[in-house]
């Protein structure tokens, strides 16, 4: 459409023809300032299914919508990673194109889970992972039990109660009321 010589045509965003025996390189999209997309769709604007952009440029004069993160996931900070842990993020895939989305609304702490809330109690950790607020459960293995100090152990020895939470195991003091005493027997 320049005039200019390449030695490939990039399809499927172009399409090759051939044209009293030269072969030559089309842009497929009906107007000349629709931007196109790697997988060869058109569109007035360059949006994103995802919350993350896609990344605008041209190629000779004609406007190229393209996907940052080939073969790898976008995530929601414009980053690309190799993998995304779902759950607790939320892998999407939208042809060949891979988002890790974060799940939770602003200010809300992402659970090992994939729940949200608007805090993380201690004994969990609360930590950032690419610009987005984190809850963790500090313990090495999934199994141990996480105690009010923030220790870890693989039991919960009495006469504190192992109490399951989200699929983790906490070790925890069962009286509820202040001033109450814990007995040996588990009892207040």
């Amino acid at each position: 459409w320049d005039g200019s010589c390449e030695a490939t045509c990039d399809t499927p965003r172009f399409s090759q023809a051939t044209f009293h025996g030269e072969t030559y390189c089309e842009f497929i999209c009906p107007f000349i300032t629709d931007f196109v997309y790697d997988d060869g769709t058109c569109n007035a604007a360059c949006t994103s299914p995802s919350t993350t952009e896609y990344v605008q440029s041209t190629f000779k004069s004609r406007n190229l919508c393209t996907f940052p993160c080939g073969g790898q996931f976008l995530y929601w900070d414009g980053s690309c990673g190799a993998s995304c842990d779902d759950p607790p993020y939320t892998a999407n895939t939208v042809g060949t194109e891979n988002f890790c989305e974060y799940p939770c609304l602003a200010g809300e702490y992402l659970y090992w889970n994939a729940t949200c809330a608007n805090s993380c109690p201690s004994p969990l950790t609360a930590t950032t992972f690419k610009g987005e607020e984190i809850c963790e459960f500090t313990c090495a293995t999934q199994t141990d039990h996480l105690y009010d100090d923030g220790s870890c152990s693989a039991t919960c020895t009495a006469p504190l109660v192992s109490v399951t939470e989200g699929g983790r195991d906490f070790c925890r003091y069962p009286c509820t009321n202040p001033g109450e005493y814990l007995y040996w027997d588990s009892s207040c």
